[in-house]
């Protein structure tokens, strides 16, 4: 998924700000509502209205805490009550509460090189992806958000991440 792609572009921005003392300025960006941790590492954030439905989401360590050069892995399922044939998807997130994405982009475009490349036909889909942390990623909380809407702003799918980072 590209998403992790960004995670992890976002992580390494915050290691270079912080080791190189880059000035970047960021948009505060609240998240909606505040962590359940008794939810776990992962959540879906979608509603009743979304295409999405059935949406299962988890994040292996189970504990959410990940140390520098480890992996994390990411497995999501869902069944589509529509065909997404396009969409635009919505990617947003902070490291220690500073934002550190918010970026919109072609859903599709997105999804064209993981296993969920669209057309997304109705019915179930299934994923699972597996990405390093990088060495550099300064310690601390990190929340993601990601969500999917049609062209014409319908929502698809919500899923919200917590990886807490350790030395």
């Amino acid at each position: 998924m590209k998403f992790l792609l960004l995670v992890t572009i976002a992580l390494f921005a915050m290691t270079a700000q912080t080791t190189y003392g880059m000035k970047q300025e960021f948009k505060i960006i609240p998240f909606d509502g505040s962590w359940n941790v008794t939810a776990g590492c992962a959540i879906n954030c979608g509603g009743s209205d979304d295409i999405a439905s059935d949406v299962q989401v988890a994040l292996e360590p189970s504990d959410c805490t990940v140390s520098k050069g480890g992996e994390f892995t990411l497995t999501s399922s869902y069944s589509l009550s529509e065909e997404v044939a396009s969409g635009k998807a919505n990617y947003r997130a902070s490291l220690n509460g500073l934002p550190v994405i918010n970026q919109n982009d072609d859903l599709c475009t997105d999804l064209k090189d993981g296993p969920t490349p669209c057309p997304l036909a109705k019915g179930p889909h299934k994923s699972k992806i597996t990405k390093p942390l990088p060495d550099g990623v300064p310690a601390g909380t990190f929340v993601a958000q990601q969500s999917w809407t049609t062209d014409d702003g319908k929502p698809i799918l919500c899923l919200k991440y917590r990886i807490i980072v350790q030395n």
